[in-house]
């Protein structure tokens, strides 16, 4: 069966303070502001001309080879009480980088939980907190043997395989097919 989906690009989140909402995300998570094919960055909403046009503001940020996105939500929420709620948007890392972005919140004062041990898979390490929005965050180093770093192993979809490395596929019949003729005398 051939995927619908092919491919995730991004998602959005709501916020309360653009300025607040960039520096966490580029401080602590480690992102970039996105930019356009131009070079220009991916923030719309910021100028009178924008907003003359009901355009609200939002910015997007390259993470974890994906682009994601905050825009200005036009009500208040209730801050969470906790740091475990959902939805909970999880991210995968190294223990190395687990460790980064635990003294990245620790020096900012924002409350986590972790990082603590986990018994059961996909997750070895783990750590949970939320963005100064109150959004809902997991960061998680993979447990051996589960897809992913810690394994030491990158699993490609086959359409990834097809779209990145056409001759891939038409490479890995052909070793194949000598492998079987190999084989076969």
């Amino acid at each position: 069966m051939t995927a619908l989906i092919r491919h995730f690009d991004h998602f959005v989140v709501p916020v309360d303070d653009i300025v607040a909402a960039e520096a966490f995300y580029t401080d602590v998570l480690g992102g970039r502001i996105a930019t356009f094919t131009d070079g220009t960055p991916m923030r719309r909403g910021l100028a009178v001309g924008h907003f003359l046009a009901g355009i609200r503001p939002h910015t997007f940020f390259k993470l974890a080879g994906k682009r994601i996105g905050v825009y200005l939500q036009c009500e208040t929420r209730p801050k969470p009480e906790s740091v475990y709620g959902g939805p909970t948007y999880s991210f995968e890392t190294t223990r190395s980088g687990l460790d980064d972005v635990t003294a990245a919140l620790a020096a900012r004062g924002v409350p986590y939980e972790g990082p603590q041990d986990d018994d059961g898979l996909p997750a070895a390490r783990l750590l949970f907190f939320n963005d100064p929005a109150g959004n809902h965050y997991h960061v998680f180093v993979p447990a051996s043997g589960t897809n992913g770093a810690a394994a030491g192993v990158t699993f490609y979809d086959t359409y990834d395989v097809e779209e990145h490395y056409p001759k891939l596929l038409e490479t890995q019949k052909a070793m194949q097919q000598i492998l079987n003729e190999s084989a076969n005398r």
